[in-house]
This record gives C-alpha cells, structure tokens and sequence, in this order.
C-alpha cells in the first residue's frame, strides 16, 4: 500500500508537496500527473492518503474526487484548493473528500492534519481545513 498518492499537474508545486511529505515522514509518495493516471494508481495502489490538485482543465476537481472515492474508498482525500475557492463544506463532504486546504495554507495546515490521521485522534467525519483565517486551528466542520 502506498502511504500517498500526490495527484497534482505542476512540476513545482508537486516537488514541494512530495518533499513536505517526505519530511513530515511518509516515506511512500506516489504520484499522478493527470486525472487517467491519477484513478488508474489510487485502483493499483490503495493509498491511505490521496492529496488531490482540484484544477485541472481535463475534468472538474470534485467529478474527480468522485471517481477516486469510488476506486478506492479506503482512502482519505484532502483537496487542495486555490484562495478563490468557493464551494461549502457541504458540497466538498458530498464529493467524496475528507478535507480541503486552501494552497496558500498547506505548508503549515497539511503536516499535522495528516500527522491527527496517522495516530487517530482526527475524525474522519468531512470535516475540512478551511485555511482561509489567520488561525492555523480554525476549522469548519461538516454536519454530514
């Protein structure tokens, strides 16, 4: 089982995912480079983690987050998420994802959200990272 499967299409932004990961201790990072791929690996390799880019110009983010969660339900999906993002934590819950956060936030929001699901002390109940205060604890919580 690979610990992560990092579905993002910009080289840059990958590397520096990938390498948060690895230094916040996952030592398996897989990765996908577009939405085919990125269904065709959560399929093979039942990742725990799935970190999913929400843009891209192939699929809409949450019809693919969709896909995923039906390929592999076993796995936790964060989405990440640019500033203008407008969905509520409604509609993010009903595509399948566990959590969003926003990219401008995921160096200091990421780590320890994964690091709560690691040990079990996160809920997995479609709670999302909203990253959109100041506070890195802020957080907004489903009701589904």
């Amino acid at each position: 089982m690979a610990d992560v499967l990092l579905i993002e299409g910009h080289r840059l932004m990958r590397d520096a995912l990938r390498d948060l990961l690895t230094q916040s201790g996952f030592q398996s990072v897989d990765e996908a480079l577009d939405p085919v791929e990125a269904v065709r690996k959560a399929l093979q390799l039942t990742p725990a983690i799935i970190i999913l880019d929400t843009t891209w110009t192939e699929i809409k983010g949450l019809s693919l987050c969709q896909m995923l969660r039906a390929v592999a339900p076993q796995s936790k999906i964060v989405l990440l998420v640019d500033s203008s993002w407008s969905h509520d934590a409604e509609t993010i819950h009903l595509s399948g994802a566990n959590e969003f956060v926003v990219k401008s936030a995921v160096a200091h929001l990421l780590p320890p959200m994964l690091a709560q699901w690691e040990t079990g002390r996160r809920r997995d109940d479609g709670g999302c990272s909203c990253g959109k205060t100041s506070s890195a604890d802020a957080e907004l919580r489903c009701a589904g």
